[in-house]
């Protein structure tokens, strides 16, 4: 069983999934925590912005770029990482961009 528990405006609190898990009765259950939110709609448009300059100079279309640089940044798929880690990552292809092929974004 695989369940969401949305918190927005902290309408829910850990008394409410400690009463859910409570419910279900006896059992072994994984909670999966995800404490950073998703990046914004600026982070995302800053990003796709820069693979398209950055394929563009090297000859390749938006996503032959995308996978370029989830290849050699190790990421699997930039929509798992958080706001603070994707400025994180945003900036390290910035650097990338300018140290590895003089691409100023």
């Amino acid at each position: 069983m695989e369940f969401d528990i949305v918190i927005k405006n902290n309408k829910r609190n850990l008394n409410d999934v400690f009463n859910y898990l409570m419910s279900l009765g006896d059992g072994y259950y994984t909670i999966k925590v995800k404490h950073d939110k998703n990046r914004n709609v600026a982070q995302n448009n800053r990003y796709w912005k820069s693979v398209r300059i950055i394929g563009n100079d090297l000859g390749y279309d938006e996503s032959e770029m995308h996978n370029i640089i989830k290849q050699y940044f190790k990421i699997t798929s930039t929509k798992e990482l958080g706001k603070e880690e994707f400025s994180i990552f945003l900036e390290k292809l910035e650097r990338w961009a300018i140290d590895e092929h003089n691409i100023k974004l």
